[in-house]
């Protein structure tokens, strides 16, 4: 966090691990069971991609592909929402699995530069909707290097556009709705977000139950924490791409000559 921020706050806004005890109050959680949630943070953090549309399409770009951008993908799909344009670069292959191309679905290469990057998303959605080349809907899950200068050349000037970290909003058209999408609103005062997260939470359970919803793509990486290291480096180098880490603490060599029943504390940590 220091090399990329200047500060030793993780920010991270995920919680997961065994639930010990609950108060009367709660009404989901069970003592005993695995449990994964999200808590109040300073500020979202940091994500990757850039997304637009044309009328009741959309698009959704991806860059270093974390989970936050397929999943953009994989709600827009089961609202029906198309025709959607991502931008990916290492991680295309993958984005490609969850597009539909008959119905219009691409994606373009942002290794490519800002400009290539802006002329191709005009061009795509040029090609299903003739001599339209601004988007109505645009979401920036990237929110840095440069990915709101896309955004403004190619959000409608009566289009809407959300991001995922602070922007400057001084770069859109005065015109343009702007939003700010970040976790922290689900524990704010506006009643109808509050809401909104209990009723999209309890859905998303259903849709993993039901098999719609499927994780994202994983790694298990070797000696459990002792490969921690190797991964974190591998991230910094952008050698991964559309994959989570993931490591089993039993696995680290010195928790292995543990007693055997103590080592079955220990569960498991994703990057």
């Amino acid at each position: 966090m220091a090399e990329w921020n200047s500060s030793n706050l993780n920010e991270g806004d995920d919680n997961a691990g065994i639930v010990h005890q609950v108060s009367k109050y709660v009404q989901d959680l069970k003592t005993g069971r695995w449990h994964r949630s999200t808590r109040p943070v300073q500020q979202p953090a940091s994500a990757s991609t850039v997304g637009a549309g044309h009328r009741a399409n959309a698009a959704a770009g991806l860059r270093r592909m974390d989970g936050r951008q397929v999943f953009v993908i994989k709600l827009a799909r089961q609202a029906g929402i198309h025709t959607i344009i991502a931008v990916a670069g290492k991680g295309a292959s993958y984005v490609k699995t969850l597009l539909d191309p008959s119905k219009g679905d691409a994606i373009v290469d942002y290794r490519k530069g800002l400009d290539a990057v802006v002329q191709e998303l005009q061009t795509a959605l040029g090609k299903v909707v003739r001599g339209v080349a601004h988007f109505p809907y645009v979401f920036d899950a990237v929110t840095e290097n440069g990915s709101i200068d896309i955004v403004s050349k190619v959000v409608d000037p009566k289009g809407a556009a959300t991001f995922v970290l602070l922007y400057n909003a001084e770069a859109l058209s005065l015109t343009v709705q702007h939003s700010l999408t970040a976790v922290p609103y689900l524990h704010g005062d506006v009643a109808p977000v509050r809401d909104l997260a209990i009723v999209g939470f309890r859905y998303f359970g259903k849709k993993l139950r039901d098999g719609w919803l499927l994780g994202h793509p994983y790694k298990v990486c070797e000696n459990g924490l002792e490969g921690v290291e190797a991964a974190l480096t591998d991230l910094k180098n952008s050698k991964a791409s559309a994959v989570k880490y993931v490591f089993r603490i039993a696995d680290t060599p010195q928790l292995k000559k543990m007693n055997p029943c103590d080592s079955k504390l220990f569960n498991v940590v994703s990057i």
